[in-house]
């Protein structure tokens, strides 16, 4: 194990990232487009 302060969470943990920040996207763009639910099934 490295013994850095730096964090490994972006080493190891980057599809939760990526899930996270795609959860983030669907739920800004159905706040900002509240009749289309088009992303949703797409990235769904």
């Amino acid at each position: 194990m490295p013994n850095r302060e730096e964090p490994v969470i972006f080493s190891t943990d980057l599809p939760a990232i990526r899930e996270l920040l795609q959860e983030i996207f669907l739920l800004a763009y159905s706040l900002s487009h509240p009749d289309d639910r088009m992303p949703v099934l797409l990235f769904r």
